[in-house]
């Protein structure tokens, strides 16, 4: 009985903690978290991930740290209500001219800076308007590269596509 007590409260840390750092653990995936999860900070930097794989929809979480890692599209992303700052310098994903607006449409309304840039009314307004049309593809690796007309690519497949 005592040890299901013990656990129990272990359990109920975790929900309460705010921070998590996995700075350079050579993940290749994010790690579990749980979804009752309060935690409002994830610093993931450093690591070997390719994507967002592994990710979960974390109702609280208002920062993002990715810098320094292998990150090349929105494969695998879930909304993230709360989300305020993303950090993915350094990765070849911020190489893409529209990564911010990629940003916008696939983690949500919420995101104010990427990189310590904030998001602009246009981006914003850009991904509002074609989150409908670019979500499904986003969270399924492709990137866009311009945006009149919309064009994408899938950095997995190398397809092309233009919509």
């Amino acid at each position: 009985m005592m040890h299901h007590l013990k656990n129990r409260k272990k359990k109920d840390q975790d929900n309460y903690v705010k921070f998590r750092s996995f700075v350079g653990y050579k993940l290749t995936s994010f790690p579990p978290i749980p979804p009752t999860s309060k935690i409002e900070e994830i610093n993931i930097s450093n690591n070997n991930l390719t994507s967002f794989k592994g990710l979960i929809e974390l109702q609280n979480l208002e920062t993002l740290r990715c810098e320094n890692t292998k990150i090349s599209s929105f494969l695998g992303a879930k909304p993230l209500p709360s989300l305020k700052k993303l950090f993915i310098a350094n990765t070849p994903l911020s190489h893409y001219a529209y990564h911010r607006v990629m940003a916008v449409i696939v983690f949500g309304d919420s995101l104010e800076t990427v990189d310590f840039v904030n998001i602009t009314k246009t981006e914003r307004l850009f991904a509002i308007n074609n989150r409908e049309l670019l979500f499904q593809f986003l969270v399924e690796g492709w990137v866009m590269t311009i945006t009149d007309p919309i064009k994408l690519f899938n950095v997995n497949t190398r397809q092309r596509r233009v919509l």
